[in-house]
């Protein structure tokens, strides 16, 4: 996985800050291996209940600020209700099986 300390822990926190304990974050893409170069972040954060498109503003805006790292991709979906990933729309379903949950 090729995130530094700070960049997880920033991850880890403001997920928590803006989408709540229960919220669930993968981080998915390139990143997730070791081998390869460059490449912006990309999450995957699950939550419970839809959230406002604000929080995602606030949340890459603040990331920027305290991380000032790469872009950053962030795509919000809510938990299906038995866990599964809908298969509508396959992103979803890829981040889930490839990525690394980070929290």
């Amino acid at each position: 996985m090729r995130l530094t300390d700070q960049e997880k822990e920033t991850i880890i926190k403001l997920t928590k800050k803006y989408y709540g304990n229960n919220a669930k974050v993968y981080l998915f893409g390139s990143r997730v291996y070791d081998n390869k170069r460059g490449g912006d972040i990309d999450l995957l954060i699950e939550i419970e209940n839809n959230a406002e498109y604000a929080n995602k503003i606030k949340f890459l805006a603040e990331y920027e600020r305290l991380v000032n790292s790469r872009k950053v991709d962030l795509i919000i979906s809510s938990f299906a209700k038995n866990g599964a990933v809908s298969s509508a729309n396959p992103i979803f379903a890829s981040a889930r099986i490839e990525g690394i949950e980070l929290c």
